[in-house]
């Protein structure tokens, strides 16, 4: 299960992703979203060099309960911990930047699906059976990672949200680290991780374009 929120967020969610397929067609059936550029997965030689760092990580992990507690807790929504806290907003009354994180997640999540299926690149465990993830193993393609393109996205946004707030930018520190522990997880190759990073950077302008009113409700709670 991919960093997606429940509820009526979900249905948010899937309103914004209409309106992103509303928005019209660059040619060729492709809508412009669809387009971004990725570099692709590495090739066979060098996914073998990411196996060999994820068996590395997989045997760091079994003495690291700190990063273990941290997998199984980011696994699902049921605690943003660690997006609000770096934004002081864990025990507040946020509640339009909260929705806005909510609907980011889910937008991204639904975006992440989509190239995913583009590029279809088997999970680091079907390649080689020594690596045996730490979580159970989401029933689709590892490239790119979701948990890293969802996170880094939060992090886009709020940047150009709330620029002057220290915390906004700690969330790109954050959106590593949760999406490294995928790594360690045995769930995605380093190169997932950069990849949902580098898709996060260049899917941020669709998200400001059409979240603008979302943004602008959040943006009133900080003044």
């Amino acid at each position: 299960m991919e960093i997606g929120s429940a509820g009526g967020s979900v249905l948010a969610s899937w309103e914004f992703v209409r309106s992103l397929y509303m928005d019209g067609k660059s040619g060729n059936d492709v809508f412009d979203f669809e387009k971004l550029i990725l570099v692709y997965p590495p090739n066979p030689d060098d996914t073998k060099a990411e196996i060999e760092a994820l068996l590395k990580l997989q045997a760091e992990l079994t003495s690291d309960p700190i990063r273990q507690h941290e997998i199984e807790r980011q696994a699902d929504t049921s605690d943003l911990s660690d997006i609000y806290a770096p934004l002081c907003i864990e025990n507040a009354d946020f509640g339009a930047t909260k929705d806005l994180i909510d609907l980011v997640l889910e937008t991204a999540e639904r975006v992440g699906y989509f190239y995913k299926l583009v590029f279809n690149r088997p999970r680091p465990n079907e390649v080689d059976p020594r690596l045996r993830p730490f979580i159970a193993v989401p029933p689709h393609a590892a490239f790119p990672s979701n948990h890293s393109f969802q996170m880094f996205s939060v992090a886009e946004v709020i940047t150009r949200m709330i620029p002057e707030h220290p915390g906004a930018t700690e969330l790109f520190i954050v959106a590593q680290r949760v999406a490294e522990n995928r790594e360690y997880a045995g769930l995605h190759y380093a190169s997932d991780t950069q990849a949902g990073r580098d898709l996060a950077r260049r899917f941020a302008p669709y998200l400001i374009k059409h979240c603008r009113n979302e943004l602008r409700l959040a943006l009133a709670e900080w003044h």
